[in-house]
């Protein structure tokens, strides 16, 4: 349960308010999903929260959006440390 995430990231991700979000490029059998996903890592962190815009804001992903058959093909860039 909880908020899904990629973790394990290879730097750590500069401490800037505005870093380089993760861009989808796929997204395949995932659950409830109404506003373009999207990812964000936070300053100094070494994984991507994975969110869906809803118009002026933004919620995390779930498990109740992720089937046992859910994948993710992404690109992931960010300025690191």
């Amino acid at each position: 349960t909880g908020s899904i995430f990629i973790g394990g990231l290879p730097f750590v991700a500069a401490n800037k308010v505005d870093n380089t979000a993760s861009a989808f490029l796929y997204l395949n059998n995932a659950a409830a999903i109404t506003g373009a996903p999207f990812g964000l890592i936070a300053a100094n962190g070494t994984s991507v929260i994975l969110q869906q815009s809803n118009g002026t804001s933004a919620t995390d992903l779930t498990n109740s959006n992720a089937n046992n058959n859910t994948s993710y093909l992404t690109t992931i860039t960010y300025n690191s440390v």
